[in-house]
């Protein structure tokens, strides 16, 4: 095995071994990330039952995630088979590409939290609302704050770890703001439920949308706590780094590289567990990967069957699908739709 450097130290023996063990075992993570990403942001996309906020905020979360894995990937190709160890010495574009990546999917996970908020105090009117106000505003000022520390990494500090009051003020408090959304998630989720219950146990007549979005802020609330664990993780794995190099809690380089190794590893994890999360505990979301991948295998059994005049037989959409597939998913949907109406107005959550 190739020996090591870490700012001008030779690095060997077992912590060599260690660091190429970890910097594999992220890279064949993120590797199978980017498919598994790109097939949840379509079904995320596709999905109309979804509110336009909540969509909104969950495919930028998937952007941020995407974003990252680009230039970590750059560093550990580099690692890897190049025998570099830059995680202090990264071209100026990938330490501006990481800022931008990490600035961008920590707001979003913030800005989740204020959505579930306005869905909570809004309950009778937010169902209706359409208006894209809430999504321009939020991106517009994490896009602002993205280009202004990137800049200021790049141009200003020359790289990502160099860091200032400011930016250390920053990232803690975006720690303490982590532990507070916690707190304020699991506070909407009593009241939501607090609420419905009063509300259904007094017999007060509500609208159908009503019911069904009170009924759908408890179920989402349920649904999205492993996005908020994903994002508490990604904000404590910034948070321990961020003190490491502030403070030095951490100098000699065979430890500082083991330590580096371990946080981009839980980071390459977390970012897959982000996806996945979606998938598996949104019923929704689940719902509509289920069938995308039924109708993939089924494509991919029967591909050899049909052959191509049967297949131009078919009377095909604007998107080239068959249109009796497009009907059938499209009233699948619907039935699912009513089926949580139906749930929303005559049972408990």
């Amino acid at each position: 095995m190739a020996e090591s450097y870490f700012n001008g130290t030779k690095i060997s023996g077992t912590a060599n071994f260690a660091v190429y063990a970890m910097a594999f075992l992220e890279l064949g993570t993120l590797i199978p990330t980017i498919p598994i990403m790109a097939f949840c942001s379509s079904i995320v996309y596709k999905t109309s039952i979804l509110h336009r906020n909540l969509k909104g905020i969950l495919l930028a979360q998937l952007f941020g995630t995407m974003m990252n894995l680009w230039p970590r990937a750059f560093v550990l190709i580099d690692q890897i088979f190049v025998a570099k160890n830059h995680f202090l010495s990264v071209p100026k574009f990938i330490s501006g590409a990481s800022t931008a990546a990490f600035t961008f999917n920590n707001m979003a996970g913030h800005v989740l939290i204020v959505e579930r908020i306005c869905a909570t105090v809004y309950v009778d009117t937010y169902e209706s609302y359409r208006s894209w106000a809430f999504t321009v505003v939020w991106l517009s000022i994490t896009i602002i704050l993205c280009l202004a520390l990137t800049i200021y990494h790049a141009l200003v500090l020359d790289s990502l770890f160099s860091l200032t009051n400011i930016s250390v003020g920053l990232y803690i408090g975006a720690m303490i703001a982590s532990l507070i959304e916690i707190f304020i998630f699991s506070m909407i989720k009593k009241f939501n439920k607090k609420l419905f219950d009063l509300r259904h146990g007094n017999g007060k007549n509500q609208q159908l949308s009503v019911r069904y979005q009170l009924n759908e802020n408890i179920r989402t609330g349920r649904q999205l706590a492993p996005n908020f664990l994903c994002h508490f993780i990604t904000v404590f794995i910034t948070f321990v780094m961020t003190m490491n190099f502030q403070f030095g809690i951490i100098t000699k380089a065979e430890n500082m590289l083991l330590f580096l190794g371990f946080l981009f590893l839980a980071h390459a994890f977390n970012g897959l567990a982000l996806p996945v999360a979606m998938l598996c505990y949104h019923p929704l979301l689940n719902r509509k990967a289920k069938a995308s991948l039924a109708i993939i295998k089924k494509s991919l059994r029967n591909s050899s069957a049909v052959s191509p005049y049967e297949e131009k037989a078919q009377p095909l959409d604007t998107d080239g699908r068959p249109f009796g597939e497009r009907i059938q998913q499209e009233n699948e949907d619907k039935d699912a739709y009513f089926k949580q109406l139906a749930s929303a107005w005559g049972d408990r959550p």
